[in-house]
């Protein structure tokens, strides 16, 4: 058997499964957005006034990018830890819900004003 000459390597071009796969792992921007969101979260319920429907949008935002997290990792503890995370943001659009529930059954009574959506 000769040896093989004259092989030619497109360095300068990365292969189309080379960027599909750069694309998919790269978690940067979603972090960054995740991050953004969750620091707007924060900000909302240290707020005096009604953001139920923002802390509703943000959440699904932050379950939005922990998808597409979850859907680009290539490893398993980032999947691992995306599935704890959304578990977490389930568990906050739970009590989301329960609290607007009670607030709605106090009506206007004194105890309605003291009820806050208070994160697990």
């Amino acid at each position: 058997m000769q040896p093989v000459r004259h092989i030619r390597f497109a360095l300068s071009r990365p292969s189309g499964h080379h960027l599909r796969q750069r694309r998919t792992c790269d978690l940067t921007e979603e972090c960054v957005r995740f991050k953004s969101h969750n620091q707007q979260f924060l900000s909302a319920l240290k707020e005096d006034v009604p953001v139920g429907k923002r802390l509703t949008f943000l959440l699904q935002e932050m379950n939005l990018e922990a998808n597409t997290i979850g859907a680009k990792a290539a490893e398993a503890p980032i999947s691992q830890k995306v599935i704890l995370l959304k578990e977490e943001i389930e568990k906050i659009r739970e009590q989301g819900r329960r609290s607007s529930r009670v607030v709605l059954s106090c009506r206007k009574t004194k105890r309605a004003k003291q009820l806050r959506f208070i994160p697990v």
